[in-house]
């Protein structure tokens, strides 16, 4: 598989944000924040040299930030519950999660363009072909 550029990548909403996804232009999706998974420390009295770890069965699946260009006509509504999200990528991969937008933000600059950034937390496990 090839490098590529991101040109061409979207995110779409089903539930109360479905609506407001379609009518985004989004100009960046961070997925700096995946797959997290706890340290239990199983040092003991008799552990030398170095402390023992081992890894939760659970993992915290992370969360993605996106930003996007700032309409007021495309209100982005914060909801209760979580929606599923599905990325698609310029050659038509898929990453798909289920979560609930956790923070919401907009940067409203002089002579520049207007921007909205919101965080989605992830619950449960993700799928598609692209999987983290």
């Amino acid at each position: 598989m090839a490098s590529d550029i991101g040109t061409g990548t979207t995110i779409t909403a089903s539930g109360s944000n479905a609506t407001w996804a379609a009518l985004v232009e989004v100009l960046n999706i961070d997925f700096s924040d995946l797959w997290q998974r706890e340290a239990i420390n199983f040092s003991h009295m008799e552990t030398t040299g170095a402390h023992v770890f081992k890894p939760t069965d659970l993992y915290d699946p992370g969360s993605i930030t996106v930003s996007v260009q700032f309409d007021p006509a495309a209100v982005i509504v914060p909801a209760a519950a979580a929606e599923n999200w599905t990325v698609t990528f310029p050659g038509g991969e898929t990453f798909i999660c289920s979560g609930f937008i956790t923070s919401y933000g907009k940067g409203i600059p002089m002579e520049e363009k207007m921007t909205q950034t919101f965080t989605i937390k992830l619950t449960g496990a993700i799928s598609g072909t692209v999987i983290a």
